[in-house]
């Protein structure tokens, strides 16, 4: 039921030309569901410039406040990195979803060594973010 609503959901915003995002979780995303990896597919190769996949790293369990290093973050957010270029070849992720919005300064450094431009949270569940109000918030520089 869930996979034949996510391709409904994709085949509406495509079919009418609207950008759509879907949060990929490394170990969770496998192309085996056949429906939703074929719905996403066509997506992405149809109209890559209105279908995001978002990297939501590889464990949907880890939050990246706790990386203990940037070797540690960068591992667990290249290990869906790599899933996602192996399942949509060409297609590159530049936008990363840390799990429950939070993350550490070495989550940001294993992020910009990894090319990744924008990071995606909520201002609301992450006290420090730093943000400005005459900046795009959301670009890693």
């Amino acid at each position: 039921y869930n996979t034949d609503i996510q391709v409904q959901l994709l085949d509406f915003f495509l079919d009418r030309g609207l950008s759509v995002s879907a949060g990929i979780i490394g170990d969770h995303f496998t192309g085996a569901d056949t429906k939703i990896y074929s719905a996403m597919q066509k997506c992405v190769s149809s109209a890559p410039y209105k279908c995001a996949l978002h990297n939501k790293g590889a464990d949907a369990t880890f939050v990246f406040s706790n990386a203990t290093s940037v070797a540690d973050a960068k591992s667990r957010i290249k290990s869906c990195d790599d899933r996602i270029k192996n399942l949509f070849p060409g297609y590159q992720a530049e936008v990363f979803v840390p799990n429950k919005n939070l993350w550490n300064q070495y989550t940001l450094q294993a992020l910009q060594e990894l090319g990744y431009p924008i990071i995606s949270a909520a201002v609301a569940t992450y006290s420090n973010l730093p943000y400005s109000t005459t900046t795009n918030p959301m670009q890693l520089s």
